[in-house]
């Protein structure tokens, strides 16, 4: 048995008799009141639920991370691992239909200026996360690297890499525990990855206007 499991199993019984003592008719009724309360001897039960409650997000916690680094996956600093995962860290779906996003637009002034511009981190992060989803599965995929979307791929992913995803934009449909564990504590080394390969690839001059399909 595990360090986790003796955790667990302590936990687990704290809780049960924390239980027992509370809401056990037999107790509530033959144990005197003094039993609930501090001033006449007895212990404050109300201050053991959140402690326990807490125990039990620990624990949540730490297998979440667990799973995470046990998964079989290539290495971390391959780059497609680190450009999926990093984009995935964001719903740009949900963030796209609660603003103004103009995906082509912007496409259209990276093609031209070879940046950004003024964009702001949100809408940038939301476009890398469109532009995974097109390149990944939607359209996209037979693309060179060497394209207009692949060159604003990897910009996107060197412009956002420190941006925080806020509350109501963090996914709900998928985990980001590959973002969390294996990716963010290695960040600097993914940026110097993706950066190099940004640097020496020979871009093409997209043949139609870069597009981004969104999925049904």
């Amino acid at each position: 048995m595990t360090d986790l499991d003796h955790y667990k199993k302590t936990v687990d019984a704290l809780a049960e008799i924390l239980d027992y003592c509370t809401k056990d008719h037999n107790v509530r009724n033959h144990v005197g009141d003094w039993f609930w309360y501090p001033e006449r001897g007895g212990k404050d039960f109300s201050k053991f639920g959140p402690v326990l409650a807490a125990a039990r997000d620990d624990i949540k916690e730490f297998e979440r991370r667990q799973r995470a680094l046990s998964l079989y996956m290539q290495d971390p600093r391959c780059e497609h691992y680190i450009l999926c995962y990093s984009a995935l860290r964001m719903d740009g779906y949900r963030y796209q239909e609660s603003t103004d996003l103009d995906t082509g637009k912007m496409m259209d002034s990276f093609e031209r200026s070879g940046d950004f511009g003024d964009v702001t981190p949100l809408d940038k992060l939301a476009l890398f996360f469109l532009l995974q989803r097109y390149l990944g599965k939607w359209g996209g995929e037979r693309l060179t690297q060497r394209s207009i979307e692949w060159k604003a791929y990897r910009q996107l992913f060197l412009d956002t890499a420190d941006v925080e995803v806020p509350e109501p934009f963090k996914p709900r449909e998928w985990d980001t525990e590959k973002w969390e564990y294996r990716i963010k504590p290695r960040l600097r080394e993914c940026i110097e990855t993706v950066a190099a390969i940004h640097a020496k690839t020979k871009y093409n001059k997209p043949r139609k206007k870069p597009k981004i399909a969104r999925s049904a």
